[in-house]
This record gives structure tokens, C-alpha cells and sequence, in this order.
């Protein structure tokens, strides 16, 4: 069964979320990233996944890397090609 989008955006609850509701999430961003630092051999690398992780919790309704690409901070087109090494 299909679902249409009208639907489901229905179906999932509103909520209002106010700063303090968000304050230090970029911190406990970077240490959930850190359990990951033994997965990459440059930093680079390791710099482009955190901006890939940001970018999924971004208001884009694209989560590709290519819209999210140019909202990151720093970020730009090649860090897509990075994240898929």
C-alpha cells in the first residue's frame, strides 16, 4: 500500500522545538562522530563525514549529497564525492 505524501506529513506529530531545546547538539554531534575517528586515515575525510551527518539533520526535503552539499557550512561539491570513497 501506498502512501501518499499529504498523508503521512499528516500523520506524523508537530512539535515546536525552541533553542534551548537544541543547545549543544553540534557537541554531542562531534562526540557521537569521535566513535567513528578510527574509521578514516586522513582527516579530511573524517571533517566531510561530519559535514554528511549535519547535512542529514538539515530542513532540506532532499537529503542527497548534492543539495546538501553547498547548505553546510564549508561545505562544497567535493566532499560528495569524499563521503562515497
Amino acid at each position: 500500500m501506498r502512501i501518499s505524501r499529504t498523508r503521512l506529513f499528516r500523520a506524523i506529530p508537530t512539535f515546536d522545538v525552541v533553542p534551548s531545546d537544541v543547545e549543544g547538539f553540534m557537541d554531542e554531534l562531534r562526540a557521537f562522530q569521535a566513535a567513528f575517528h578510527g574509521c578514516f586515515a586522513r582527516s579530511e575525510p573524517r571533517a566531510h563525514f561530519f559535514d554528511f551527518m549535519v547535512g542529514q539533520c538539515s530542513h532540506l526535503e532532499r537529503k542527497s549529497i548534492e543539495p546538501m552539499a553547498p547548505q553546510v557550512e564549508g561545505g562544497h561539491q567535493p566532499w560528495a564525492a569524499a563521503v562515497y570513497q
